[in-house]
Parts: structure tokens; C-alpha cells; sequence
């Protein structure tokens, strides 16, 4: 079985609670990440750890548009983020990890079995 698995938001704690379970799968494992940060030297040792399984990661951080902003924050609070930010991020980066995971599949003439979401955790690195 030929499993796309999406990760979104942060990746954390990957070494403990992700790796020994690709490792131990019996399942044909690819993984798409779309992450909420910034590029660090954290990331470059992900792509190392996580080489067997990961087709594609993006890092950028979510931001929301200059519109949106403009209709949704109410100035006389003084917010710097308006307060649906975290539903809106994890909605970007999930819809951006299905993506890149059916681009792949469209790209090399095949179909997942299964998507998988997984989400390692929130808290920064």
C-alpha cells in the first residue's frame, strides 16, 4: 500500500514519535510537509533524518493578506494578529501538504492508496 503522509504546521519531536513508526511501517511511506516557520539549520537536519520518506517540504510562515487584514482585524483593539490566525494557517498548510502530495502522484503516473494526516506538534523549535 502506497501511503501519502501530510504533515502541516510544525514539525516537532519527529525523531521520538515519527521515525520509528516509518520504520517499523509496512507501508510504502512518502511524506509531504507544509510547515509554519522560518528556513533554519533545524530544517536542513529534517531533511536529513526524514531523506527515506520525504518527497517535498515548504517552509514559509503564514501570513494573511493585505485584504483580509483590512476587513477582518479591528484597529481599536490593537491585535497584531487577527484572532482566526491559527485556524487559517493550519487550513493553508494542510490544503498545501494534499497538494504537493497529489502533484507528486499526478507527476509520476500513480495514485495513492491513502492520505494520512499527521501532526507532530505546534510548539516552535
Amino acid at each position: 500500500m502506497k501511503v501519502a503522509m501530510l504533515l502541516s504546521g510544525r514539525i516537532k519531536c519527529y525523531e521520538t514519535c515519527l521515525i520509528p513508526l516509518l520504520k517499523e511501517s509496512q507501508y510504502d511511506v512518502d511524506i509531504f510537509a507544509s510547515i509554519n516557520d522560518i528556513e533554519s539549520d533545524y530544517y536542513n537536519l529534517v531533511r536529513k533524518n526524514l531523506y527515506p520518506w520525504l518527497k517535498k517540504i515548504e517552509i514559509n510562515q503564514f501570513s494573511f493578506s493585505k485584504r483580509f487584514e483590512e476587513i477582518f482585524i479591528n484597529i481599536n483593539t490593537h491585535q497584531k494578529e487577527p484572532k482566526p490566525y491559527n485556524s487559517m494557517s493550519m487550513f493553508f498548510n494542510d490544503r498545501n501538504s494534499f497538494d504537493m502530495a497529489t502533484k507528486y502522484a499526478d507527476d509520476n503516473g500513480f495514485e495513492y492508496d491513502a492520505y494520512m494526516k499527521y501532526q507532530i506538534g505546534r510548539a516552535h523549535v
